[in-house]
């Protein structure tokens, strides 16, 4: 990135700010706090932190007059990251405690872990856990350089995307035999599941990845 590039970090109070700014630091940027659709005008990129329900979230992003400055800014081609709750926000709506709409950015829908599986008695929610990505062959190179194949991500999830188109989804990955979404890109709305400020050397270089990307 150049160093006039700004980061934004969306802060709707109920985001894992603190971990994504540290990590974003690490790499070599500087973060800046959104939260006002003022804010996001100043941005070259964007990152949706996640922590917390579906509902809440998208209440606070509303209450922030976030959400259409958000979708607008995106849907004009400015980058954005959504990690875990932040990947989900980026659907339709969620089927978390109710029926939710999200921002809309990727057609599909949020759904409990399992909901379309026959799941036994021992299934147990949420995920977590450190776990593999198996990769699509769509799969770009630049989000995933220098970072190997074996590599683990850290989970900490009920719920995952069902009902979107398979070209968005980049990797999946497995819970107690069930398969689900866990990196999805369109055009510059990148998704993950995991929570890459969290999972280590390699999270930290998938951001660095991200970051210095051009769109």
């Amino acid at each position: 990135m150049s160093k006039n590039s700004k980061v934004g970090i969306v802060d709707y109070g109920a985001g894992n700010l603190k971990s994504v700014c540290n990590a974003i630091e690490y790499v070599g940027s500087s973060p800046v706090i959104v939260s006002s659709d003022h804010d996001i005008k100043k941005c070259n990129k964007l990152i949706l932190p996640g922590v917390g329900a579906f509902s809440r979230a998208m209440q606070q992003l509303d209450s922030k007059y976030l959400t259409h400055e958000i979708i607008e800014s995106v849907r004009n081609g400015l980058p954005i990251l959504g990690i875990c709750l932040g990947m989900q926000m980026l659907f339709d709506k969620s089927f978390e405690f109710g029926e939710t709409d999200g921002l809309g950015l990727i057609s599909g829908n949020i759904a409990k872990l399992g909901y379309d599986n026959k799941i036994d008695e021992n299934f147990r929610l949420p995920h977590v856990a450190w776990t593999n990505l198996m990769f699509k062959s769509s799969c770009p190179s630049w989000l995933f350089k220098s970072i190997p194949l074996e590599s683990r991500f850290y989970f900490i999830h009920s719920y995952a995307a069902q009902d979107h188109a398979a070209t968005t989804t980049v990797s999946v990955s497995e819970y107690e035999g069930i398969s689900f979404t866990s990196t999805c890109i369109e055009d510059n709305i990148i998704g993950t599941q995991y929570h890459p400020e969290k999972s280590g050397p390699m999270g930290l270089k998938l951001l660095e990845n991200y970051l210095a990307h051009s769109f």
